[in-house]
């Protein structure tokens, strides 16, 4: 069982950083590719698996160790041609390299002494490696789970790598801590124990154990949102075609890893690049092939939710076409005028209040208590511990000392803008379906987790920051 853990966790960790080095080539990004590799390892491994499945069950092929054969197969000429085209820069990172690879050997043991997972609800469906994907598409359930489940009972039948989930959730533990570090602070002490204070809070809950051992992908879209927020941020903008094609791609991983993931996405990819850097060619070329994509996407999902009831296909397209017309008329005012693409990522931020507002407005029954829901679990200490109630006393007293020192924008502060977005999106959305309720195993409790980090970066970046003479 170790044995397959390690084979198959670490099939995807080179796989990840081979093809995540090729796309962002820059030095700096040496030690986040690392942390960048499983992930982006497993969403490349996910998103072949799923796109062959449908292309062969549309040819009335339904043989999931056959479209596994298949997927293995392009996923390794993948991967070869990124070693390829970027074996000198792999070669000088060689040992680096090596160290991260048997680290996470390494990780996986000492995970498989623990030998425990949480499986539950949505856990059995992606456990089971021989669900058509169709079918399981069709009950609402999102496809990464089958895709892994079907990786590993390629090398053992009836198999899940159930390593995989914590050592995720660990991901995610390095990744907070490293894009908060990054904030330059003067005093080197308070610039790691700020990180580790915070990630001190975030990890010692009911909810995060949870999550780490959770047969479920929580911590994954919560890493990859991570992956974006420099991004986010006003620190960096995407330099070349390359790293458009890894925003791109990690935007697909979170489209199909939940079943509101394409929402997500079209939020981060406007947040991304409708703003001053960008050029205009990588803008227009980048967003319209996500529109392909995601239409491509939204046709599977059709053909398989056209009976579902719960989660209607009609959803899906009119999501889309909001998206189209918004992306369509976006490109004209800014053709005509270029300036007003700074106004686009405030559009977004006010739009949703707005939104969230009108909704509360004509549908104040289910809005009120999915809200009132929604508070009550994320605040439950019984479910967060003293976290949340933490985090937002920190937040407060920050925002409170920057008014009154006048202190009105910060590079990191899209952070924050970004985590408030998306609770009232995902409020927003619960008029889809029915009022989120009060336990720690509803979906709208779950997802907090995917945002929580963006806070907890943004509190760290904070406190690093505030506490520099510059600013007192």
């Amino acid at each position: 069982m170790i044995i397959t853990d390690i084979i198959i966790i670490l099939l995807l960790f080179i796989s990840g950083y081979l093809s995540v080095t090729f796309l962002k080539p820059g030095k700096e990004d040496n030690f986040i590719n690392i942390l960048t590799a499983l992930p982006f390892g497993a969403g490349s491994w996910s998103l072949i698996w799923i796109f062959i499945s449908f292309g062969l069950d549309a040819l009335s092929i339904s043989d999931n160790r056959l479209t596994t054969i298949v997927s293995i197969t392009a996923y390794s000429l993948i991967s070869l041609y990124s070693a390829v085209k970027n074996f000198q820069a792999v070669w000088q990172k060689r040992y680096f390299m090596i160290f991260s690879v048997v680290l996470t050997a390494a990780l996986v043991f000492v995970i498989n002494l623990f030998d425990s997972s949480i499986i539950f609800g949505d856990s059995y469906s992606f456990i089971t490696w021989t669900h058509r994907v169709k079918d399981l598409a069709g009950k609402g359930f999102p496809l990464f789970g089958l895709s892994m489940s079907n990786l590993s009972a390629l090398i053992r039948p009836d198999y899940h790598v159930f390593a995989f989930y914590p050592l995720i959730n660990i991901n995610l533990v390095m990744l907070i801590m490293f894009m908060t570090v990054k904030e330059n602070g003067e005093n080197k002490y308070l610039r790691i124990a700020f990180p580790a204070l915070l990630i001190l809070l975030f990890s010692t809950n009911f909810s995060f154990v949870m999550h780490t051992f959770y047969v479920n992908h929580h911590a994954l879209t919560a890493v990859y949102l991570l992956v974006f927020s420099e991004y986010i941020m006003n620190s960096k903008t995407v330099r070349c075609y390359r790293e458009s094609i890894f925003v791109l791609l990690t935007a697909s991983f979170l489209t199909f890893i939940r079943m509101e993931g394409m929402i997500i996405s079209i939020s981060v990819l406007f947040f991304i690049f409708y703003r001053s850097g960008i050029k205009n060619s990588i803008r227009k070329t980048a967003m319209g092939i996500y529109a392909l994509f995601s239409l491509v996407f939204t046709g599977m999902l059709m053909s398989s939710l056209w009976h579902n009831a719960r989660f209607s296909s009609a959803r899906y397209i009119f999501a889309w076409i909001t998206f189209a017309m918004f992306f369509f008329i976006t490109e004209i005012m800014i053709r005509k005028r270029a300036g007003l693409i700074k106004f686009v990522r405030p559009l977004f931020y006010t739009g949703v209040i707005l939104v969230f507002l009108i909704l509360f407005i004509t549908n104040y029954g289910h809005m009120s208590q999915s809200s009132s829901n929604y508070l009550s679990n994320v605040m439950n200490t019984e479910y967060w511990g003293i976290s949340n109630i933490v985090l937002l006393l920190i937040s407060s007293g920050v925002v409170f000392y920057r008014l009154k020192k006048s202190l009105f924008f910060k590079v990191y502060d899209p952070l924050a803008y970004s985590f408030i977005y998306f609770i009232l999106l995902i409020i927003i959305i619960s008029v889809l379906r029915s009022p989120y309720q009060l336990r720690w195993a509803d979906s709208g409790n779950r997802m907090f987790y995917h945002f929580i980090p963006l806070l907890v970066v943004w509190a760290g970046r904070s406190l690093i920051d505030l506490t520099s003479a510059r600013n007192k």
